[in-house]
């Protein structure tokens, strides 16, 4: 199938719906006959996007949700279809809307962000779901522009077998990375840095782009293509797991869902992710060598983010990092570091967890338990504390292990406390480290 003519008419639709919100919108009104709402998202035009996501689908209730500090609003139509997609955060007005429209073999969507600081929207993308016949598998194609001019094309192929059922996902991206420098007038800058993640360098490779002051316009970075297949492994008629999986063989399989077993319990399952958590962060512990002159550690901080993303940080922190801080730091407390973006000689590495812990912390975001995140890792951590380290290092007489979710960054005080012995932290109070 040549899909150039598909993405080419995404992008004339593009440019033709650009400035066109207020006009879409009012069109749009017109066709809702009814709205449902939901505090998580109940719909999305990508084939099991919420499923292969680890989101639990959002419960469509007919009264709005005003009194959620976030919500989406679902706008039908008269033959039952999703017409609207609004979600609301804080304000009256809504955050983003999708427009969507069933011309005859397929389903178009139209997305507007709203601008920051004002009332006005920005086209972000459109996309396409080609509906299926019998020679071809499913496809939905996206092409969206971000707001510093990147142009970025998805294309997304569903294969089913012959019971119907999903067996493989195929993601193809390709996107030309660019900076439009009329988005930072008045930065005084001698170039931009951005750190960009892809299938073959999941930690991010660095791009610095020179932009001398008096230029307006747009810098390419240059272009990056991927393909991944997301896998769905069945047992007999009960789907086990879904696999995103590198066609290449280089990237080690992800687990993007995980059914659960019906032995499983909440608390065996607690247990196995606190085992293999620890056992992670311990062996990415062994794999740093500090040198001869930093042997002496103070601290290790486990970085990690409550709501989203897989992967978690592990930093190392010598004795000669605190000694500058004490120098430079005003006042000398603790909570007046920044822990995840300071400057020196310390170890870091980002891994991604076991299946096992990954599986626990996405069960419990799926239920929207943030704080059942934190104890778990606050669990590991705290018994870390007690773990003989000499082998591996000198730590110091008030040496600690601590974990810190740097979206949460208000009180580092209150994140130590949850992870130390109490003897440590009067031995920190003692010295001024923490109040």
């Amino acid at each position: 199938m040549n899909l150039t003519p598909l993405f080419h008419d995404l992008e004339l639709a593009f440019q033709g719906y650009a400035d066109q919100y207020d006009q879409l919108d009012a069109a749009n009104e017109q066709r809702i006959t009814y709205w449902r709402y939901a505090t998580r998202p109940a719909f999305d035009l990508r084939y099991d996007y919420l499923r292969r996501s680890d989101v639990a689908p959002g419960v469509l209730a007919e009264v709005e949700l005003v009194a959620e500090s976030v919500y989406y609003a679902y706008g039908f139509d008269a033959q039952d279809r999703i017409v609207n997609e609004s979600f609301f955060s804080v304000e009256d007005f809504p955050q983003s809307c999708i427009f969507y429209t069933y011309p005859e073999g397929h389903t178009d969507l139209v997305q507007f962000e709203r601008q920051p600081f004002s009332e006005g929207y920005t086209l972000t993308r459109v996309g396409r779901l080609l509906h299926p016949d019998s020679a071809q598998p499913l496809i939905f194609a996206e092409y969206a522009v971000d707001l510093m001019g990147s142009q970025n094309r998805t294309l997304e192929s569903y294969t089913f077998d012959a019971a119907g059922r999903p067996v493989l996902i195929t993601i193809a991206k390709q996107s030309d990375v660019r900076i439009d420098t009329t988005k930072l007038s008045g930065i005084n800058t001698d170039g931009i840095g951005i750190s960009l993640s892809t299938p073959a360098n999941p930690q991010g490779i660095q791009i610095f782009a020179p932009m001398p002051k008096s230029v307006k316009n747009q810098i390419p970075l240059g272009n990056f293509e991927s393909v991944i297949h997301a896998v769905y492994e069945y047992e007999g008629d009960r789907l086990l797991r879904i696999v995103e999986r590198d066609p290449d063989g280089t990237l080690q399989p992800r687990v993007l869902y995980k059914a659960p077993h019906p032995d499983d319990t909440e608390q065996s399952l607690y247990e196995s992710a606190y085992v293999s958590l620890r056992q992670a962060i311990l062996d990415q512990i062994r794999t740093f060598e500090p040198n001869d002159e930093d042997r002496r550690m103070f601290c290790i901080v486990i970085d990690y983010d409550t709501v989203a993303g897989d992967n978690l940080g592990i930093a190392l922190l010598p004795q000669s990092q605190r000694t500058q801080w004490e120098q430079e730091a005003d006042p000398r407390s603790y909570n007046a570091l920044n822990f995840l973006t300071f400057e020196g000689a310390y170890l870091f590495s980002i891994f991604m967890p076991s299946e096992a812990s990954h599986s626990y912390i996405h069960a419990m975001r799926r239920e929207d338990r943030w704080d059942d995140i934190r104890t778990l890792i606050n669990h590991v951590a705290r018994d870390l504390n007690d773990f003989d380290w000499t082998p591996y290092f000198e730590p110091a007489d008030d040496f600690i292990v601590f974990a810190l979710d740097p979206q949460f960054f208000f009180d580092v005080t209150k994140d130590i406390l949850g992870c130390i012995p109490n003897a440590t932290a009067d031995l920190l109070r003692e010295r001024g480290y923490l109040p």
